[in-house]
């Protein structure tokens, strides 16, 4: 059976200052790939991230939870994540700055993480430099920049750290805070808090339910409160971004739909993917090596989050895939970490700086890996302009939201940010529903806030959507993105 930590550690003296060198060494570079990786996406950051960016700012100046100033919603997915930045915001104000020193965090944290797994398993101390490169480099994983992504990864990371050394209650604190950065974190943190390296399977499974009470007792107080206050047990969005019969789903959307659209980006990624696949195989031929079950665990984690997702419906969101590229990076730098061999460490990062030059001029106007229909600078614009184009009304969004509702302080709205718009979408799912289902989404709205349907006197809508949208055309911008091509967007006077 393989040793703990604690054991590892009467073997080897882990603690020294050359090890410790390693750890803050680590965390350093971690620092560093944030910032500069921030220089480089501080001008497009994706829509999504403007969302978050959205509850942020009201949560700082107002202490209120939502999209918009003057009304509560419950489509923020990671509460763990709009808290930290929220905090930020408010000794700071300026959002770029904000989500690059939570960026700059998130980073020192994963890498001193696995330094630590690196000492644990004795393998090359190149591990954390390689595993923290290697995610700066993916362009599905920079595209959720401002996103709970590279925070989530970070928890989740720090659950199997503290797992392989058997320390339950540390390892059930950061499974909460996982769950806390966005639900469906719960299964790959699962994952590694069962997967620890401690003898005896009846130990290891009483360090599970152990460590799964500490993490309940960590997130369940946010979902009863928004529960009760906000109207849902898990955010609404969970039930919003669903697949629908005939649309792309988890299984087959890297085929038919991203590699369609943006198809190096989409190739880049799936490298680690195939390549982690292989560093499993080698794995398994060593599985009665400490090193090997680690590896294991971390491809197993990325998989089943995955197949969890393929399993619910899940709509294809590009960063639902990021836990599987992250952990399929960390899967294959413990594999080259164990084998230390030259080759295998250049070829990683030439990797990695392919992946970064492959992903356009720099600062980037887009990410590489986005599917909106408009760059950032272009919405930014839109938004500004929207409120003397209408004179403070609101207008109806034409598909994304994030930075237009950021920009025009709040004037556009659509069911991110209005619970009527929401409960529209969420009594379609309701009433597709098998009876179980209904039972469950029955009882996650119970709570649901009664509030009456917005009135809109304007509307925005891409072109090549709507080509023959209503109203009176009030103007037009040119938009587009290397995803969606050009188009544009047209705002319209419905009354």
């Amino acid at each position: 059976m393989l040793k703990s930590e604690t054991e590892h550690e009467v073997v080897r003296p882990s603690l020294s200052p050359r090890i410790r060198r390693l750890e803050w060494w680590a965390a350093g570079f971690g620092a560093a790939v944030g910032a500069v990786l921030m220089l480089l996406a501080h001008r497009a950051l994706g829509d999504d991230t403007w969302i978050t960016l959205g509850y942020v700012r009201n949560l700082a100046e107002h202490g209120h939870w939502g999209l918009l100033a003057d009304r509560v919603s419950n489509t923020q997915t990671s509460p763990l994540n709009a808290w930290l930045l929220a905090a930020l915001f408010f000794v700071v104000g300026r959002p770029a700055v904000v989500v690059g020193l939570l960026l700059m965090a998130t980073f020192a944290l994963t890498g001193w993480w696995t330094a630590r797994i690196a000492r644990v398993l004795g393998v090359s101390s190149v591990l954390p430099f390689l595993a923290v490169g290697l995610l700066a480099s993916s362009p599905l994983l920079v595209s959720a920049i401002g996103m709970e992504t590279y925070l989530g990864i970070a928890m989740m990371v720090g659950v199997a750290r503290h797992a392989l050394g058997g320390k339950r209650w540390a390892a059930g604190v950061l499974w909460g805070l996982a769950v806390l950065c966005r639900p469906d974190f719960a299964v790959p943190a699962g994952v590694f808090a069962a997967c620890s390296l401690l003898p005896g399977v009846r130990t290891r499974w009483l360090h599970l339910a152990q460590s799964a009470g500490i993490g309940a007792l960590v997130a369940l107080p946010w979902h009863v409160w928004s529960w009760f206050h906000l109207g849902g047990f898990v955010p609404d969005s969970t039930f919003i971004k669903v697949t629908s019969p005939g649309s792309v789903t988890m299984v087959d959307a890297p085929i038919r739909f991203f590699a369609v659209l943006l198809p190096v980006p989409t190739a880049i990624t799936a490298v680690p993917v195939v390549v982690a696949l292989l560093c499993g195989v080698r794995a398994w031929r060593h599985r009665g090596e400490a090193w090997a079950r680690v590896a294991l665990v971390f491809l197993a984690a990325g998989w089943a989050h995955w197949a969890a997702l393929a399993a619910i419906g899940a709509f294809p969101e590009a960063w639902y895939f990021a836990p599987l590229v992250a952990f399929s990076f960390i899967t294959l730098s413990v594999v080259l970490a164990q084998a230390r061999t030259t080759i295998g460490f250049v070829a990683a990062f030439a990797f990695g700086t392919a992946c970064i030059a492959a992903s356009g001029p720099t600062p980037w106007s887009v990410m590489p890996l986005v599917l909106n229909h408009a760059e950032t600078g272009q919405y930014q614009q839109v938004g500004a302009e929207v409120r003397e184009l209408t004179g403070g009304k609101q207008v109806l969004a034409p598909g994304e939201i994030g930075v237009l509702s950021y920009f025009s302080g709040g004037l556009i709205v659509d069911h991110f940010g209005d619970p009527a718009l929401t409960k529209v979408l969420l009594d379609k799912r309701y009433a597709e529903a098998g009876t179980l289902e209904k039972a469950v989404l029955g009882w996650n709205w119970r709570h649901f806030p009664a509030t009456p349907m917005p009135q809109f006197d304007y509307m925005l809508a891409f072109k090549r959507i709507t080509p023959d949208p209503p109203g009176q055309v009030v103007r037009t911008w040119q938009v587009g993105t290397p995803a969606r091509g050009q188009d544009e967007l047209v705002l319209l006077k419905l009354s």
